[in-house]
């Protein structure tokens, strides 16, 4: 692979990149996931995962096609292989994340941002070689793979891997491991089988296969996670609305910041009628205000071994909030005694 091919296939695999990470971040307006974790799945399925599908996957096609033949070779690791190993390394960063940051899994949206950056970091580093090796074979090669890639399917890999967060999410705020492993393992089966169609279609000899797959599988389900994605964020305004009670019954929330927690365009005019430190003040109220509703909704189903460190967390929130609302009011909280 020469420099020029390296370069061209970075830049025209970071095309759509930004576009499907400002997707995401906008459906995730309401309660934005932490920085850090967003950074560090998008990495793990550019680096981790790529690498770990790309040894995987050719050392198993290698030894099924000195096996069985090419043909044989070939179907394995496009239908079989590449879904099965691919889907199973990006799970591994949204299982890192259900382990050890489960707070951090406040609903099915959050696990679709959290799957959707894991694909697109994946995607990212396979279309950069696509396009690397295709421009190798010439400029049309190159024009027809980015077409298929870039413009019709760049949402593929985080399409797939949103069902597997989807799986971990609903698990988050199961009761019970049984029915927590159950939807995992589906949302995993659902990537799995997804993948294993699109990437069918897309190596079958008839173009019609592909199409039909892309307009009767893949969009349509695309745009049905994008449902759920948009229903599961009016049901987090709900949930705000319903777990802040003991904060509006003390007094530190009133009606108004009610309908601004539970709105974004509630939020946003609130926090632009104040100025200064006060509108600052007021911003990070909101944001703490929702963080600690949906740390109390995470509380109801945590297993026991969470609760503790979620317990403390809940305590130094309410705080914080206490704390922010005089701010907020351009007035310092009284001292403690």
């Amino acid at each position: 692979m020469g420099a020029l091919a390296l370069v061209t296939g970075l830049i025209l695999a970071a095309i759509p990149v930004p576009i499907y990470l400002g997707l995401a971040l906008l459906l995730d307006r309401f309660e934005p996931e932490p920085l850090t974790l967003l950074v560090l799945t998008f990495l793990w399925g550019a680096g981790a995962a790529s690498g770990i599908a790309l040894i995987v996957n050719s050392t198993g096609q290698a030894i099924v096609s000195q096996t069985f033949g090419s043909e044989v070779g070939d179907l394995y690791g496009t239908s079989v292989s590449a879904p099965v190993v691919e889907e199973s390394a990006k799970a591994i960063a949204l299982l890192a994340i259900y382990k050890w940051r489960r707070t951090e899994l406040d609903g099915i949206l959050d696990g679709i941002v959290y799957a959707s950056m894991v694909g697109l970091g994946f995607a990212f580093t396979e279309n950069v070689l696509y396009y690397s090796r295709a421009l190798a074979e010439g400029q049309d090669v190159l024009a027809g793979t980015f077409f298929a890639r870039g413009i019709l399917s760049p949402f593929a890999h985080p399409l797939f891997t949103s069902l597997t967060g989807i799986g971990f999410a609903v698990a988050a705020r199961s009761k019970g491991s049984g029915a927590r492993g159950l939807f995992v393992a589906l949302g995993l089966l659902g990537a799995i089988v997804l993948h294993a169609v699109w990437n069918s279609s897309a190596s079958a000899a008839s173009g019609a296969g592909f199409l039909g797959v892309y307009a009767l599988i893949m969009v349509p389900t695309f745009v049905v996670v994008l449902v759920i994605a948009l229903v599961a964020r009016m049901r987090e305004g709900r949930a705000v609305r319903e777990r802040l009670g003991p904060e509006v019954a003390n007094g530190v929330l009133g009606p108004a910041d009610l309908e601004a927690l539970s709105s974004l365009r509630a939020r946003r005019r609130a926090v632009r009628a104040n100025a200064g430190q006060a509108r600052k003040a007021r911003k990070e109220l909101y944001r703490s205000a929702v963080d600690l509703a949906f740390l109390r909704r995470q509380l109801e189903r945590l297993p026991a071994r969470l609760r503790p460190r979620a317990a403390e967390q809940e305590v130094a929130l309410s705080q914080r909030v206490w704390k922010l609302s005089w701010e907020a009011a351009g007035r310092l909280p009284p001292s403690p005694h």
